[in-house]
């Protein structure tokens, strides 16, 4: 285990039913980036392109605050409200933690 590898610190979700307001949020988080005096950009992970394998799509972005002398790294998803729900109430986040306790498992034991 190697702690430089943490990519999520601290993670948190912006939920939205509207296409719209979830692109004027990414471009007010691009703006405030440029600026270079809140935060950096470290990456952006469009899953509405290419969705994960079961089907999970948002827009997932690693960035951390530029006056935190430990950089740590935050993550922050922009998700639609549909895929929300699907989550939270039928149960399909359920799904996920079993696919990734078993890749992880995969990964630790060399199997893939």
């Amino acid at each position: 285990w190697n702690p430089r590898f943490i990519r999520d610190f601290v993670r948190g979700a912006l939920v939205f039913s509207n296409p719209g307001a979830m692109s004027n949020m990414l471009m007010a988080l691009e703006m405030l980036a440029s600026r270079r005096d809140a935060i950096t950009i470290l990456r952006v992970k469009d899953r509405f392109g290419s969705p994960t394998p079961m089907g999970w799509a948002d827009c997932s972005l690693n960035f951390v605050f530029n006056d935190d002398p430990n950089r740590h790294i935050c993550e922050l998803q922009l998700i639609h409200n549909n895929l929300m729900l699907v989550r939270t109430k039928m149960g399909a986040h359920d799904g996920y933690d079993v696919f990734r306790t078993v890749t992880g498992l995969m990964d630790v034991l060399g199997i893939r």
